[in-house]
């Protein structure tokens, strides 16, 4: 084998392990970012479901605001309001 077609040689393995090497540090750097996206992801499912919560919560307090028991509990505790035949007693 003559030096020219060693030298030939030489530089296409390099070539190869070069390309090899950035195959690597790309892959690498993919799988990294990929963990941190699945995490973002896993964060922002707790944010969607705990705001799921909330919003059942609120639903249930609207929808117990629409009855007429909070109403009158309502109207008696801050409107000092009562019912026909009651005497209201104010203590101060």
């Amino acid at each position: 084998m003559s030096y020219k077609q060693r030298k030939k040689i030489e530089k296409i393995v390099a070539m190869c392990l070069l390309s090899f090497a950035v195959v690597v540090i790309i892959a690498v750097y993919s799988f990294v970012k990929l963990g941190a996206v699945r995490r973002e992801n896993a964060n922002y499912n707790e944010y969607i479901a705990a705001l799921e919560l909330k919003q059942d919560k609120l639903s249930k307090d609207v929808d117990n605001m629409k009855t007429d028991e909070y109403l009158e509990e309502q109207a008696r505790d801050n409107l000092d309001m009562i019912k026909d035949g009651e005497t209201l007693y104010i203590y101060k």
